[in-house]
């Protein structure tokens, strides 16, 4: 695995780690809480805890400060201030660092060899003497008449006696002097090279060689050159002002305003700038030989005339009526401009802004008319095909099915249905909603109709950065056509992988009897003919690659099995339990098949066998019994949602087999049968097969499954049923054979995309790593560096960064609380709770300040409480496991339901195989309905453990107990808690043996309990209000409850992050009072973790 800055938890060592560049940060429970070890597994710095003492191992660098009664023996000690005695510190000879003033007193009337630092005061009397090479300080206080040598510290006067000689003298180079003024009498004098000043004050008539640009201090250094001239430009920000008699002469004048006459101006040529109109006079009844531009109003009497080519202006006010070629479009002064041509007609094209309008029987012939808007029917206007955007009436539509010969727009839906086409030469739209798959020279920038469009694109290279905003994942994989079987038919077994690919056997008409023993070999492009099975069959499972495969059971209850080596095949052992559509995985001398139909669609099985490349024999049962598919290894197994005739649960739960027992895990996103299962338990597909009732329509959705939820890729070109399949990989998925509605000799091939990119650097403000596995990075993952935590942490855990300021890496982790939920409809306590947060269900208990026993249930929607219907039997204190939809509720108090087990289906409650032993009250328990565990209960150490139809004993527990808390599966359960006088203990379970792990923090009885072994949840009991969380070592501290209460329920709804603490009673304000009050427990906020000593 690559080194990341990312932390993780290694649950088989059961400890937090983060790598660093080379080193590994672990953080784990127990005596060891913390360890950085480089990449030779060498720790480098290690925290241990043994009762309240604490070692630390290694090198430690911290920036805060360390306080407390501390022994400790150090190689090296380096701080900023060490404060206290340390009159027991020794080897203290670091520079700087005096522990008591013995370590100084043989200097202190003699001398220092090296210099040294002192933060504070040096103070003395009169007569205090001292010899320094150097001194550096803030503030000398005091006379410093005595001071020697402090001429030679830059900036340092103690007297005036040390700069006396200096005063006339002069300096050899420059000096800077900003404390204030530098005054002096009439007869003060001084030469300097440069004087530079913000304000100097006086008559500064003497001042000699001021050359400063801007520097004028008196008339006289004017006065030489008033008269004269300037042989460059000057620049003068002020007002220049004479009598009418001053004069001046100037290449060039800019100002922003010049006031007066200025008639008398010469050369005055800036465009734009006119100081009277003598300026303009031999010109206004000229002509120019060149355009001009004038910011301004012309204006003349009645007959005033002008002759222009071309006069462009904003406003002409006046009559106009005598202006002439005002060809200009837009322009009309006067209607003498188009009297004559209103009747008429106009040889080329003008515009007009306002409103034209007519009668009935008002005419116009244009060439091309454009407008905002036509009012009106617009039914008589023709030769009106060509125009665009326009549309005058629905007399226009009527070529709705045939063509338009250009363009048109048109503002809202275009809506059709599957069948209706098109033919454009451009479409330009803002949305196209709907599939566009078969949208066709789709080359319009901007417009990808598929992935085709890309292809060629995909592979390319930015040789610049790029943003993008937006989700970068790997894209859906795509379906395409392959060779087609030889002959058509359904109900095969394959094998193989998607380029050496194996078809046995199968269906080639509707009668069920009539199966053949052919077999096809598929080489990624072409079916050519097998060997033949030795018994003919169809509805057998298949497992292995093309020349080692496995072959078993069939319709109608066939045991045969047979070997297949590439060319012919062999007998081996019979399977125990004969059937068809088995499932099936693993390879061909380690396999593994279960469930499946035992004859004539009925006696579903759930029933598993293991074949060991000679015989088979029995392995544990499914927990729900269903038909086809499968995939893994014997130790690795998967199979997805079951049969079409069995309960809707049945169609979209996945179960998981580990080598030794079956678990659920999360349900798939469509239901139904399926028919080609392929991959591993962490890369599993599935695809084709059938849907539910009703109408059992055939299927072409294809899901993935990473190990943890399912996801939707892409679909089958065919949808079909009774498909076969080949073992291959989740990224190269291979289907032939089916019918819909008529037997299909199609095959299809899967092929996955993966994006691919190499970055220099990547910014974005959320990375989230779905997979990993084909991650790679040239160094390491880099955390971000930030100089503070402000402002950083946004609305996620998870996040990780290295404080550059403190020098310490920090992570954001959720924090739960409780809160109120919806109240129950009647008050309870000691009922059986099962299911979430959102789906929960409460059955039984003891109802109206625990004097009656109730059979009443209600079922949780995650706001309300609503009636459910009720148990069979009535009592209180039994234990619940499953689901709100799928629950069983076993023992419990009156005495006659001790042993009586329930179960519920959503809708109604049956009865179940009664339990071995009683459990009368107080009993944990774990699991599902069709794989629980039942333990303890007051003076009980018996365990139980349920396969959906019978019971049978496990291992006891240590401590007989009851009233604790539980949770869990059947194969790792635990147990906290209870009453046993009052017990802390916690005890695991891992399908064998109790074993006992860390104490509660709190002892107590009548608590609630959630989650797993290594993310459980213990709240409430003994009339408290504490909680516990737990991590798989260790219990730790959570929010506390709203309410304290106790006889919380025998298991609780949720699980560690997302819980119900349902009823229960407490003592005040009267003795057993019960409750109606829900909480529920989830993430209310972040918490940022600072890792120290990194």
């Amino acid at each position: 695995m690559a080194n990341r800055d990312i932390i993780i938890l290694n649950t088989t060592q059961s400890r937090a780690e983060t790598q660093q560049a080379s080193d590994t940060v672990r953080i784990k429970g127990g005596g060891e809480i913390l360890s950085i070890e480089n990449s030779s597994a060498s720790p480098i710095l290690t925290v241990q805890s043994s009762g309240s003492q604490t070692t630390l191992s290694g090198k430690i660098t911290s920036t805060g400060n360390l306080t407390g009664v501390i022994t400790g023996s150090f190689g090296r000690v380096e701080g900023t201030t060490l404060i206290g005695s340390a009159f027991e510190l020794t080897n203290t000879d670091l520079p700087n660092t005096l522990s008591s003033s013995a370590q100084i007193a043989s200097y202190i009337t003699g001398s220092f060899r090296d210099g040294f630092e002192f933060t504070g005061t040096i103070s003395g009397s009169g007569g205090s003497t001292g010899s320094f090479d150097r001194i550096v300080a803030t503030t000398f206080v005091g006379d410093a008449n005595n001071l020697g040598k402090s001429s030679e510290i830059p900036n340092t006067v103690s007297a005036s006696s040390m700069i006396a000689s200096d005063i006339s003298g002069s300096f050899t180079s420059g000096f800077e002097f900003s404390s204030g003024n530098i005054s002096g009498s009439s007869t003060t004098t001084g030469s300097f090279g440069r004087i530079e000043a913000t304000t100097i004050t006086g008559d500064g008539f003497e001042l000699t060689n001021i050359a400063k640009t801007g520097t004028i201090t008196s008339s006289a250094q004017l006065a030489s050159r008033i008269s004269g001239s300037f042989n460059k430009g000057f620049e003068f920000t002020n007002k220049i002002s004479g009598s009418a008699t001053s004069t001046g002469s100037f290449g060039k004048i800019v100002a922003t305003t010049l006031v007066g006459d200025v008639s008398n101006m010469t050369n005055t040529i800036k465009p734009g700038t006119i100081s009277s109109s003598a300026q303009l006079a031999t010109r206004i009844s000229g002509s120019f030989n060149k355009g001009f531009e004038f910011d301004g109003e012309i204006s003349a009497s009645i007959s005033g005339s002008a002759s222009f080519t071309t006069l462009t202006a904003q406003t002409l006010v006046g009559d106009g009526a005598a202006l002439t070629n005002t060809i200009p479009t837009g322009t009309i002064s006067g209607s003498a401009q188009v009297a004559d041509r209103i009747s008429g007609s106009f040889n080329k094209g003008f515009i007009y802004d306002g409103e034209i309008s007519g009668s009935v029987t008002s005419t116009g012939s244009f060439g091309q008319v454009k407008a905002l808007q036509f009012v009106g029917s617009g039914a008589n206007i023709t030769n009106f095909t060509k125009p665009s955007n326009i549309h005058s009436g629905s007399a226009q539509f009527t070529g709705i099915s045939g063509s338009f010969t250009s363009g048109f727009e048109f503002v809202g839906t275009i809506s059709g249905s599957v069948t209706s086409t098109g033919s454009f030469g451009q479409i330009v739209a803002t949305t196209f909603a709907g599939d566009g798959s078969n949208l066709t020279n789709t080359a319009l920038t901007g417009t990808v109709s598929g992935s085709a469009q890309l292809a060629s694109n995909i592979s390319g290279s930015f040789n610049k950065g790029f943003e993008y905003t937006g989700e970068i994942r790997t894209a859906k994989g795509v379906w395409s056509a392959g060779g087609n079987l030889n002959t058509a038919k359904r109900h095969t077994a394959g094998a193989g992988i998607q380029n050496a690919g194996l078809s046995t056997g199968g269906q080639i008409n509707t009668n069920n009897s009539n199966a053949v023993n052919e077999s096809e070999e598929y080489d990624g492009t072409s079916w050519t003919e097998g060997g033949n099975l030795i018994t003919a069959r169809r509805d057998h499972s298949g497992v292995g690659t093309q020349n080692a495969a496995l072959l078993y059971g069939g319709y109608n209850t066939k045991t045969e099995t047979e070997e297949y080596n590439g060319t012919s095949y062999a007998t081996a052992g019979a399977l125990s339990q004969g059937g068809y559509n088995k499932v099936g995985f693993g390879i061909q001398n380690a396999a593994f098949s279960t469930a499946g139909v035992h004859s004539d669609y009925n006696g579903i099985r759930a029933e598993s066998e293991q074949y060991d490349g000679a015989v088979w024999s029995n392995s544990i049962s499914m927990i729900l019994p269903r038909t086809g598919g499968g995939a893994g290894s014997v130790n690795a197994g998967i199979k997805s949602y079951g049969f079409r005739a069995l309960p809707a649960r049945a169609q979209n739960c996945t179960e998981l087999w580990n080598g030794t027992s079956w678990s659920e895990t999360s349900e798939a996103v469509t239901t139904g049968e399926s028919d080609v299962e392929y991959g591993t338990q962490n890369a599993f597909a599935v695809t084709a097969g059938a849907a539910g009732a009703p109408g059992y329509a055939h299927r072409k959705t294809t899901q993935f499954f990473d190990g943890t939820a399912y996801s939707v890729d892409g679909n089958l070109s065919v949808s079909g049923y009774g498909r076969g399949g080949a073992r291959t990989s989740q990224d190269s998925g291979l289907v032939f054979g089916g019918m819909n509605p008529s037997f299909l000799t199609a095959t299809e091939e899967y092929n996955a995309y993966y994006t691919t990119g190499s970055f220099g650097r990547i910014e974005t403000p959320d990375v989230q790593i779905v997979q990993d596995s084909q991650l790679v990075v040239s160094s390491s993952l880099q955390l971000p560096v930030f100089a503070t935590n402000e402002g950083i942490v946004s609305s996620s855990a998870g996040q990780m960064w290295f404080n550059s300021t403190t020098r310490k890496l920090n992570f954001t982790m959720d924090v739960n609380s409780w809160s109120a939920g919806g109240a129950l409809l009647i008050d309870r306590r000691g009922a059986a709770n099962v299911g979430t947060t959102n789906a929960a269900l409460s059955a039984g208990g003891f109802e109206l300040g625990a004097a009656t026993v109730t059979g009443s249930v209600e079922q949780y929607n995650g706001s309300t409480w609503s009636v459910a219907a009720k148990m069979i039997d009535v009592k209180g204190e039994g234990v619940g496991i499953g689901t709100q939809n799928s629950a069983l509720i076993a023992g419990g108090a009156p005495a006659t339901g001790k042993q009586l087990v329930e179960f519920y289906n959503g809708t109604a409650w049956s009865e179940k195989a009664d339990l071995i032993a009683t459990h009368a009250s107080g009993s944990g328990g774990a699991g599902t309905a069709n794989a629980g565990i039942v333990f303890g209960g007051v003076g009980i150490a018996l365990s139980e453990e349920f396969n959906g139809t019978a019971w049978t004993e496990g291992n006891d527990l240590i401590d007989a107990r009851g009233y604790g808390a539980s949770g869990g599966f059947q194969n790792s359960a635990w147990y906290a808690g209870g009453t046993a006088n009052t017990v802390a203990s916690t005890e695991h379970y891992d399908g064998t043996s109790w074993s006992e792990v860390s104490d509660l923090i709190t002892a107590r009885t009548g608590l609630g309990g959630a989650g797993t072994q290594n993310a459980g949840l213990a709240f409430g009991g003994t009339f408290c209000n504490h909680t516990e969380e737990f991590n798989g070592t260790s219990w730790s501290e959570g929010n506390n409850l709203i309410q304290a209460r106790t006889h919380l329920g025998q298991a609780s709804a949720g699980n560690q992050s997302s819980a119900l603490a349902i009823g229960g009673h407490t003592p005040s304000p009267a003795a057993n009072t019960t409750l109606t009050c829900t909480e529920e427990y989830t993430v209310t906020h972040l918490k940022t973790i600072e890792i120290d000593g990194v």
